[in-house]
C-alpha cells in the first residue's frame, strides 16, 4: 500500500554486490528500524535503490518459518522518528502471524499451480503423442499455452533461414510482430542464448510481457516459442511452465522431423531401387531408359527429364528417351544433334553432380525452359551422353540423389556399349576364324612324295591369321625329271593385313612360277606386279627354289629373306646365298639365281624371322641356337626336326604364344646307309 492505495505486485532483482537493507535483513534475520535515513550512520546496509520520494523513517521486519526468512514487512515514513518501541513490537507479532499465512498461502499456491502446469503439461503431451499432421499439432498447442497463460499471442517460430517463418499462431497480430526488426532481434537473442527471456513492451494501457522461450533439443535449437501477454507480468513459475512446454514442442518437432526424413529415405529407396531395376534391365535399351527418366522426374519434382546420347566421336550429342515431354515435342527434337559446346560443357570432364546449363533456343523453344540442371554420362574415358533435367529450383540432397541416378544412367550406357562391343568382336573373331580357315586352306595339304627324300613344315600364326606363308608348287617336268618350287615368304606386318598381302603374293607365286624356269625371274615378275598394283605400306620377304628330286639339284633366288640353312653329315650348317631387295618395294630389281646339290643325307632347313627372331626379353633365338639344336639330334627326320626346334623356341621365350609368326619347312635326302649327324653346339 502506498499512501493507502494499492499497488499491484512486481519482481525485482537483489544486488549480489550491494545488498541493500532488504538483502540485509534477509542474509541476517534481524529487524531494523531506522528513525532517520537522512542522520543515522550506524546503519548496517545504505538502501540499493533511489526512489523520486525516499522515506525519511522505516521499520522493517523478517517474515520467518522455521527460522527460514520467507519475506520483510516494512513499514515506512515520511516523517523523521516515526516508529518506536511499540511499533516494533506490534509489527514483530503481526510479522509472525502473517508470514504463517503467507506459508499457507503459498503452500497452497504452489499446489494449485502445480496442478495447473502439470494439467498443461499433460494435454501438450497428449497432444504431442499422436502421429497428427505436424502443423496441426503445433498450433493446438499454442492455443492452450494462450489459454493457460491468458496470453493475447503465441507464436511457434522457426528461425533457420535469413528470415522467421511462423509454423503456428493463434492471432495475427503475432505475425506482425514478429515481423518487427526488435522482437525478431529479442527472439533471435533467446535462441542464441539457448534460455528463456522475458522483458516489458510498451507503456501505459497499451503495456504487454513478451517471453521468447528457445525450441532446445539438446545443443540445437529449432525455433523460438514465442509469448506475449497484457494483464500481468510472467513470473518466474510461469517461465519454468513455458521452458518445459517449448522443450516438449522442440522434441516433438524433432520426432517428427526425423519421421519425415524417415519415411523420405523409404521413398527415395523405393525410388533409387526402381531405378537400378529399370537401369539393368536386359533387353530394350530405350524402354529401359524412358522408366528410369519418369522415376526422375518423380524425385526430382520436375516437369520433363531428357536424354542426349553421344556418338562413338563423343562430339555429337542426339535427342534420345525422354519424359514429360510431349510427343508432338519429341517428334520436332527427332534427327536435330549438338555440340557439348552448345551447353557450354566444356572441357568435358566428368564431374560429381549437377550443374546449371542454358539450354539452346531449339531446346528452350521445345520444353519451354531457359536453363536446365545437367549431368555428364562418361565411361571414364569418353562421353556417353547427357542428362537434362528440368528445375534449377531443385533442393541440394536431391540433385546428389540425381547424380546417383545420372551414374546408374551412364553404366546402362556403357553396358550397351559392351554389349555392341562384344557383338562385334564375336562377330569379327567369327569373321577371323573363318579367315584363318582360309588362310589354312592355301598351305599345302601335304608335301611332295619322292623316293629317298623327307618334307616336312611347321606354321604358327602369332594371330588369328597371318603373314608367313610356304608352299610346294608343282611345276612342269623338266629333262632331269619332275621339278617342285619351294617357297617360304615373310610379309611385314602381322593380322589381318598380312594375311591378304600374303595370299596376293601367294597366287602371284603360284601363277607366275610355272612360266618361268629362273626363281630369279619368277621373283623380279611378282615384285613388279606388287609395287605396280599395289598401294599397300607393306613388303614381302620371299625364298623361292626349283627343286628336282632325281639329281637333288637345287636353284633359288633369294628376296630379302633369312637365308636356308644346309646341313650336311659331319660339318657345321651352310647358309644359302646372300639375300637380295625384298618384294615390293622398288620396281625393278635384279634378282640372281644361285645352284646347289642336296647331297645323300644332308638337310635344307627353311625359315622365317619368328624362329631367328624370338626373344626372352634380353637376346634372340638367333642362327646359331637353330643349328646346334639340330645338330644335337640323333636322327634328321623332319618331324622330330620341326617338333624339336619349335619347342626350344618356346621353352626359350617363355611365351605360350609366339610374338610373330613362325614358319618351318625341312627337306632331308636320305643315304644308305644313314651317317649318324655330328652332335655339336
Amino acid at each position: 500500500m502506498r499512501d493507502g492505495n494499492r499497488v499491484h505486485n512486481r519482481e525485482f532483482t537483489l544486488d549480489t554486490e550491494h545488498e541493500g537493507l532488504i538483502g540485509w535483513i534477509r542474509r541476517t534475520g534481524e529487524d531494523l528500524l531506522v528513525r532517520d535515513f537522512a542522520r543515522q550512520a550506524d546503519l548496517p546496509a545504505r538502501p540499493s535503490y533511489a526512489s523520486e520520494d525516499p522515506p525519511s523513517s522505516g521499520l522493517f521486519l523478517p517474515m520467518k518459518v522455521d527460522n527460514a526468512v520467507i519475506g520483510i514487512l516494512a513499514v515506512q515514513s515520511r516523517r523523521r522518528g516515526a516508529f518506536g518501541r511499540r511499533d516494533r513490537l506490534l509489527l514483530r507479532a503481526l510479522a509472525g502471524s502473517v508470514a504463517t499465512c503467507l506459508a499457507a498461502i503459498g503452500w497452497r499456491g504452489e499446489a494449485r499451480d502445480h496442478e495447473r502446469q502439470i494439467a498443461l503439461l499433460e494435454q501438450v503431451t497428449r497432444l504431442l503423442t499422436p502421429l497428427r499432421p505436424m502443423g496441426e499439432v503445433i498450433q493446438e498447442a499454442a492455443r492452450l499455452v494462450a489459454d493457460h497463460l491468458e496470453a493475447g499471442a503465441v507464436a511457434v517460430v522457426e528461425l533457420d533461414g535469413a528470415e522467421p517463418e511462423v509454423l503456428a499462431s493463434t492471432a495475427p497480430s503475432a505475425t506482425r510482430l514478429i515481423g518487427e526488426p526488435d522482437t525478431l532481434s529479442f527472439l533471435r537473442r533467446a535462441a542464441g542464448d539457448g534460455q528463456v527471456l522475458v522483458r516489458p513492451r510498451g507503456g501505459g494501457a497499451h503495456a504487454t510481457w513478451e517471453c521468447a522461450a528457445p525450441l532446445r533439443v539438446q545443443d540445437r535449437v529449432l525455433g523460438v516459442l514465442y509469448i506475449n501477454r497484457r494483464s500481468r507480468a510472467l513470473l518466474t513459475a510461469d517461465r519454468r511452465l513455458i521452458d518445459l512446454v517449448a522443450s516438449q514442442l522442440a522434441l516433438a518437432i524433432h520426432e517428427a522431423a526425423n519421421y519425415a526424413q524417415q519415411q523420405e529415405e523409404a521413398w527415395f529407396t523405393t525410388v533409387l531401387l526402381e531405378v537400378a531395376r529399370h537401369a539393368s534391365q536386359p533387353g530394350d535399351l530405350h524402354g529401359s531408359l524412358e522408366a528410369v527418366l519418369e522415376l526422375t522426374t518423380l524425385l526430382a519434382g520436375s516437369q520433363w527429364a531428357l536424354l542426349l546420347t553421344a556418338d562413338g566421336s563423343g562430339r555429337v550429342l542426339a535427342p534420345g528417351p525422354s519424359a514429360g515431354l510431349r510427343r508432338h515435342v519429341v517428334e520436332r527434337l527427332e534427327g536435330k544433334t549438338y555440340d557439348p559446346g552448345d551447353f557450354g560443357l566444356e572441357p568435358l570432364e566428368a564431374d560429381e553432380g549437377l550443374r546449371l546449363v542454358s539450354l539452346p533456343e531449339e531446346l528452350e523453344a521445345a520444353t519451354g525452359s531457359s536453363d536446365a540442371l545437367a549431368s555428364l554420362l562418361t565411361d571414364g574415358r569418353r562421353l556417353l551422353g547427357v542428362l537434362l533435367v528440368e528445375g534449377a529450383g531443385v533442393e541440394t540432397r536431391r540433385q546428389s540423389l540425381l547424380a546417383g541416378i545420372a551414374q546408374q544412367i551412364s553404366l546402362r550406357l556403357e553396358n550397351a556399349v559392351l554389349v555392341e562391343e562384344a557383338a562385334a568382336r564375336r562377330s569379327l573373331e567369327r569373321e577371323l576364324e573363318t579367315a584363318r580357315a582360309i588362310q589354312e586352306s592355301f598351305l599345302p595339304k601335304s608335301p611332295p612324295e619322292h623316293p629317298g627324300w623327307q618334307i616336312g613344315a611347321y606354321w604358327k600364326a602369332a594371330r588369328s591369321v597371318g603373314g608367313d606363308l610356304y608352299d610346294f608348287i608343282p611345276l612342269p617336268h623338266g629333262a632331269g625329271g619332275p621339278r617342285w618350287g619351294l617357297v617360304i615368304a615373310d610379309v611385314s606386318d602381322k593380322g589381318v593385313p598380312a594375311a591378304l598381302y600374303m595370299a596376293l603374293t601367294r597366287a602371284l607365286l603360284r601363277t607366275i612360277a610355272p612360266e618361268e624356269p629362273s626363281p630369279a625371274d619368277v621373283l623380279a615378275r611378282v615384285n613388279r606386279w606388287l609395287f605396280d598394283e599395289t598401294t599397300a605400306n607393306m613388303f614381302v620377304s620371299a625364298w623361292y627354289g626349283v627343286w628336282e628330286p632325281e639329281s637333288g639339284s637345287l636353284i633359288y633366288a633369294n628376296a630379302g629373306h633369312n637365308p636356308p640353312l644346309l646341313f650336311l653329315p659331319q660339318a657345321r650348317a651352310r647358309p644359302l646365298g646372300r639375300a637380295q631387295t625384298v618384294l615390293g618395294v622398288l620396281p625393278d630389281v635384279p634378282y640372281q639365281d644361285s645352284t646347289v646339290e642336296l647331297s645323300p643325307g644332308s638337310l635344307l632347313v627353311l625359315y622365317t624371322d619368328g624362329v631367328s627372331e624370338a626373344s626372352d626379353g634380353e637376346d634372340f633365338f638367333g642362327v646359331h641356337r637353330i643349328e646346334s639344336t639340330i645338330l644335337a639330334l640323333d636322327a634328321w627326320e623332319p618331324s622330330a626336326v620341326l617338333e624339336t626346334l619349335a619347342g626350344r623356341v618356346h621353352e626359350f621365350t617363355g611365351r605360350p604364344d609366339p610374338a610373330d609368326d613362325l614358319t618351318l619347312v625341312c627337306l632331308h635326302r636320305r643315304s644308305a646307309p644313314e651317317p649318324r649327324p655330328r652332335r655339336g653346339g
